[in-house]
């Protein structure tokens, strides 16, 4: 139990994202349950095991957004820059997941996709399927705001942003979400050394406040541990 108890907190700290949600953490859940529970009298390692099954039930309970129980978690430990990363880069894993089930939903969004990307593979571990998820999500931001004259290379993701528009897809509120996320993440990511960099108090508030905002957009309720 240790063991995955060290695994599950060695994913969060390096920012292993498909890790965590490849992992069956049931029975982790069950041996903590059964100690906890168990007529063991040794009061001081009872309480290490309800610490920890506290610490890991939001995580681990909540396998469809685990990556923003897992950001939440990193804040609540001030490890703020990887709070930063598994927040952005599991945005991102959801915008695929909903550029998939457009594509399965919409042929003329599919056509377009695909000659776009040369039919990338929508897989959440696919380098090229990520990069032109996020450029969608840019483009997508960009028309919304009306900077797209400002942003190269986004032009011919415009067919699929447009079409996204006309149907006012959810992926019009995540693309302004994922764009906060990036300017931040920008500054915490080249150590300050960019102009108006942020001070290490406003970052952390900054990150609070933007899971806040993505467990709003997505109507996400964060498990009660108390």
């Amino acid at each position: 139990m240790l063991k995955q108890v060290v695994e599950l907190s060695g994913n969060l700290q390096t920012n292993r994202l498909p890790q965590l949600m490849d992992t069956d953490f049931a029975p982790l859940l069950e041996k903590l349950s059964t100690l906890e529970n168990s007529d063991f009298q040794v009061k001081p390692f009872k309480q290490i095991i309800k610490l920890l099954e506290k610490k890991v039930n939001p995580i681990v309970r909540r396998k469809e957004f685990i990556w923003l129980e897992s950001a939440q978690w990193c804040l609540d430990h001030k490890l703020i820059q990887q709070a930063y990363t598994q927040l952005e880069e599991g945005l991102l894993t959801h915008s695929l997941e909903l550029i998939k089930q457009e594509c399965s939903d919409d042929s003329a969004f599919k056509r377009n996709f695909d000659k776009i990307t040369g039919n990338a593979n929508l897989n959440i571990v696919d380098k090229d399927s990520r990069y032109h998820v996020k450029n969608i999500l840019n483009c997508l931001h960009a028309m919304v705001y009306g900077h797209l004259g400002q942003r190269e290379g986004l032009e011919q993701y415009l067919p699929l942003a447009q079409l996204l528009l006309d149907k006012n897809s959810d992926l019009v509120e995540v693309s302004t979400l994922s764009s906060n996320l990036s300017q931040t993440r920008n500054d915490i990511n080249h150590a300050g050394f960019r102009g108006g960099a942020m001070t290490a108090q406003n970052l952390e508030k900054k990150i609070k406040e933007e899971i806040k905002n993505v467990a709003k957009s997505l109507k996400y309720e964060f498990i009660d541990v108390t």
